[in-house]
């Protein structure tokens, strides 16, 4: 097996120690907060060994929530694939996994409590609205998985089914509805847009 080049290897771990710090700083004051080169002194780099690797603050707050982001599609995949052939008992199962995974989540509940407040909204777009960071990723995943376990489903229909329940669970996340069970609900939701085509799933 070739060894990984060491420019490659310093600019991954470059790259994770600056999105660890840059997480710390957003859970202890605020995105609003974070500055590029309070993170490079934090890491021990120049402030430019950030702009090159990340392009902007901007840059870096996208890369911050698709890391975080890749921890919650996983715990989807997982969930996904525990339940092959049963459409709804696999959406909740991924769904609650994902609900647990929200809770004991400090990046993601600083996020929600400056929302909620209004007092720093900066990096909410990467989670709602902007499509790299997690709207993408999460529809592709589960309009793929779809497609596997609902093969008569056109491609179409599957990735609409796939983004309505991105979209409504992001929602769910963002603002929670008071006594409801989101991960049922959303099961049911999964069984009616996608039970109409007969079955015949893949793992």
């Amino acid at each position: 097996m070739t060894a990984e080049p060491l420019h490659r290897v310093y600019r991954r771990e470059l790259r994770e120690a600056a999105l660890d710090a840059a997480r710390d700083a957003v859970v202890e004051r605020g995105w609003g907060a974070v500055r590029i080169s309070a993170v490079a002194t934090r890491v021990g780099v120049s402030r430019p060994t950030l702009y090159r690797e990340f392009g902007s603050r901007e840059g870096l707050g996208r890369a911050l929530v698709q890391r975080e982001a890749e921890g919650f599609l996983a715990a989807v995949a997982e969930a996904l694939a525990a339940h092959p052939g049963r459409v709804g008992d696999a959406v909740e199962a991924a769904l609650r996994a994902v609900f647990r995974q929200a809770d004991a989540n400090p990046l993601l509940a600083a996020v929600l409590t400056a929302s909620h407040t209004g007092a720093d909204t900066g990096l909410l777009p990467h989670l709602t609205t902007e499509p790299d960071a997690v709207l993408e990723p999460a529809r592709r995943l589960v309009a793929a998985w779809l497609a596997g376990q609902r093969p008569a489903l056109p491609v179409a229909e599957a990735d609409e089914a796939a983004d309505v329940l991105v979209r409504l669970t992001l929602s769910h996340l963002l603002q929670p509805s008071p006594g409801g069970d989101a991960p049922a609900a959303l099961a049911r939701l999964a069984e009616r847009l996608t039970g109409g085509a007969a079955d015949a799933p893949t793992g």
